[in-house]
């Protein structure tokens, strides 16, 4: 039980204490009921001889009322115990965390005992269970009767499905303690000249007035009723509900021990989440333990050789995006630029090598779908279309990129090894690129420009496409070991299409870091000139420069009546990689990414590609700073007291408004909770759609995305997502009332991307 030392949120378990402390109690007078029982000798055998010499060897209780009438009392009082020690801890559990939001419903927050894993889930869709967090749910999960797998899941299944099983039969008013009855092998010791035949066991089982033990048959016949037998039975006290006994000692006293257990544990692991110190209480602010840290790609350069210095700088004079590039005698490819008085170089690394264990071409064309997946995410990446050709089975392109009604069609074309002839290395360049060119054209038209496209992600996962509404542009990727300089590729009035080396392809990737950034730079440069292959950095840089020096665009006029907007604007390409800034930043935003798209998903993976898709649109810019945000926000909301609520919001309109966005940190996460969330949410839409004027059919979305510290250590928060484009929630009347209830909400930081 608690005591007057112990912090108020254990205090509210004390009646979970006092219920439990009942169960034992009823525990023990069960077993001193069950030896009163055995004392007064209730128990007879018998044979029963038939013609022939056949005989039965039985057993017979005949128990005192009295003795009978205590035992059930104790046993109901048992299971009322133990249930009612579950059920309150669920409730003080509860009732700690939603204290500040709602009174907690005792009748709906019970310990559910459920029989399948579907009947669990549906639970917080039928109203229950809304009061706890996460973590303490998954406790309750852990101790339902369907739980295995394992010995010690196994166990607690059993376990618990005794307990339902008893807890139904006490409802029905039937007989609960009856006696199970071991049979082990009876001794017959008959007397001289008599022989014993086919003695046959029954099985173990229930008793309830009689049971039968054995058959056997007596030569002679006459000789049976001289027979001499110990019958060697355990008798053992059982309540009248299965699962039944499965082996010698799985008595009610075990079970009963066991019940004890797992009710202490549910108790336990319940006042440990509420009084447990959370990681970033223990350990410090993650903001702290992973501070930002600015790493430049550029460094300054050493030269050996002043004439080169010299020339180095010339070029750079020259050069309007003060950069210039500088290949080496071991073919490492550098980018120098001019910062005041020094000169400073970027290493643009050759492409990693593909895996060796498979044929050189198709590690190629792996490498390249693998750059994307894993510095883009897995989800809009997707592998070539499959397709049966006559007894065998063709690959139609070498992969695809999708997102937000764009996509790439990749041709991947290598050359394992080149000549020391330049221009026949050249050659071989411009007819893989025309060549690549052609077929990524035609890969779109028979393939992918379909109403009813259905391909495979990295994830493994199938989805659906709409095709025909995809905006495609086709990329060929040329691998090669030495390329030779001043190689442009030709242009075609028809076959528009961006053509880059390997190389340069995985530069965009650790420069962008984003699906949705290289499918717009590709599309973004698909219809410009061509330029030498090899030299794809150069013109990402000088597009970024204009990016730098291009003007805002102008605010929405709506947006200027919304309290504490504020425009955050910065070049579409930045000119340091996204991460370099703050990595553990950007590693928030993409972890948010891959917690939705790793989350277990009953709909169709369209929604999840929808969703990814949107949030996808936060300009790669502007995550290392909201990551960092958020990553403080969590550190802020994790060290409120467990009954408080803490809430804040970055609340984002992108594109004009065509998408709103919001990133929420809350201190606990329960369905009490989430449904407040969701009202915030669709409340903030309601009036989002107002000011801007969204009078449909056709709605912008809205995307809010809940971030939750998580207590029990096995991750440091938990990633929550809701997503509408539908009209209006709320009439005037219940705007007007939510309205009031959330002028007071603090914490609102609205931005425009």
């Amino acid at each position: 039980m608690a005591n007057l030392g112990e912090p108020p949120q254990l205090k509210s378990f004390e009646a979970a204490h006092v219920h439990l402390q009942s169960a034992v109690e009823a525990c023990r007078n069960l077993s001193d009921e069950w030896t009163c029982f055995i004392d007064s000798d209730p128990f007879d055998v018998r044979v029963d001889i038939a013609p022939g010499g056949f005989c039965e060897l039985w057993a017979f209780v005949d128990p005192h009322a009295d003795i009978v009438r205590d035992l059930e009392t104790q046993s109901r009082s048992f299971l009322r115990s133990v249930k009612d020690a579950m059920d309150a801890a669920i409730v003080a559990a509860a009732e700690t965390v939603c204290a500040p939001l709602a009174p907690i419903n005792p009748s709906l927050h019970q310990m559910p005992l459920c029989g399948s894993q579907q009947d669990f889930d549906a639970l917080v869709s039928q109203g229950h269970l809304l009061g706890l967090r996460q973590d303490q749910v998954r406790v309750l999960h852990d101790l339902q009767p369907y739980q295995g797998g394992d010995e010690i899941r196994d166990y607690i299944g059993r376990t618990m499905t005794h307990l339902a099983e008893a807890l139904a039969a006490a409802k029905t008013g039937e007989p609960l303690v009856s006696v199970w009855v071991t049979s082990f092998q009876p001794e017959l010791q008959p007397p001289d000249g008599v022989r014993i035949d086919s003695v046959a066991l029954e099985v173990s089982g229930l008793m309830s007035e009689r049971k039968l033990l054995a058959r056997f048959q007596v030569t002679p016949p006459e000789a049976a009723r001289n027979l001499r037998i110990r019958p060697n039975v355990a008798l053992d006290a059982v309540l009248n509900a299965p699962p039944w006994p499965a082996y010698f000692d799985d008595t009610l006293n075990k079970r009963a021990s066991g019940l004890l257990a797992i009710a202490r544990r549910l108790i336990e692991s319940l006042e440990h989440s509420v009084s447990t110190p959370t990681f970033i209480q223990q350990f410090g602010r993650l903001d702290k333990l992973a501070p930002a840290r600015s790493e430049s790609v550029w460094l300054p350069v050493q030269f050996g050789d002043p004439c080169q210095e010299t020339e180095v700088r010339e070029c750079l004079a020259q050069s309007d995006l003060n950069l210039a590039s500088y290949r080496g005698s071991d073919g490492a490819f550098t980018l120098l630029r001019l910062d005041g008085d020094v000169v400073y170089g970027r290493e643009i690394p050759e492409a990693s090598p593909p895996e060796p264990s498979v044929e050189f071409g198709i590690g190629v064309e792996r490498a390249s779908l693998e750059a994307a997946a894993t510095l883009g995410l897995p989800d809009f990446v997707f592998r070539p279309k499959v397709v049966r050709k006559g007894p065998g089975q063709r690959e139609i392109g070498d992969g695809t990129l999708i997102t937000n009604g764009r996509g790439i069609a990749l041709q991947v074309k290598a050359r394992e090894s080149a000549t020391g002839n330049a221009q026949r290395e050249a050659s071989w360049l411009l007819k893989k690129a025309a060549e690549g060119l052609r077929q990524a054209h035609g890969t779109i038209r028979c393939t992918l420009n379909k109403s009813d496209l259905t391909l495979t992600n990295l994830r493994d996962r199938r989805v659906r496409l709409p095709g025909d509404t995809i905006d495609w542009v086709p990329v060929v990727i040329l691998d090669h070991p030495a390329p030779p300089d001043d190689v442009i590729p030709d242009r075609e009035s028809d076959k528009h299409g961006l053509i880059l080396l390997r190389r340069d392809w995985e530069f965009l990737w650790e420069q962008l870091r984003s699906v949705a950034a290289i499918v717009d730079y590709a599309h973004r440069v698909a219809n410009d000139v061509r330029i030498p292959l090899g030299t794809e950095a150069s013109r990402y840089f000088d597009l970024a420069d204009r990016d730098v020096r291009a003007e805002s665009e102008p605010v929405e006029p709506w947006m200027a009546e919304v309290s504490e907007i504020r425009q955050i604007r910065g070049p579409k390409l930045p000119q340091e990689p996204v991460d370099s800034s703050d990595s553990v930043g950007h590693d928030v935003f993409y972890r948010v990414l891959e917690d939705i798209a790793s989350t277990d998903f009953t709909d169709d993976e369209q929604t999840r590609m929808k969703i990814l898709t949107l949030i996808d649109q936060v300009a790669v810019t502007h995550r290392s700073e909201l990551g960092r945000t958020l990553l403080r926000r969590i550190d802020h909301c994790a060290l409120a007291p467990v009954n408080t609520l803490r809430a804040q919001h970055r609340i984002l309109f992108i594109d004009h408004g065509r998408l709103h966005l919001v990133f929420s940190v809350y201190s606990q996460l329960t369905g009490h909770h989430r449904q407040l969330y969701e009202t915030w949410l669709l409340h903030r839409r309601q009036k989002f759609l107002q000011e801007s004027r969204a009078y449909g059919p056709d709605y912008p979305w809205s995307v809010g995305v809940l971030l939750t510290p998580r207590p029990d250590g096995q991750k440091l928060w938990d990633t929550s997502v809701c997503a509408t484009n539908s009209g209006p929630t709320y009439d005037r009347d219940e705007f007007a009332r939510l309205e009031e209830k959330f002028s007071e909400s603090k914490g609102r930081d609205t931005a425009i991307l």
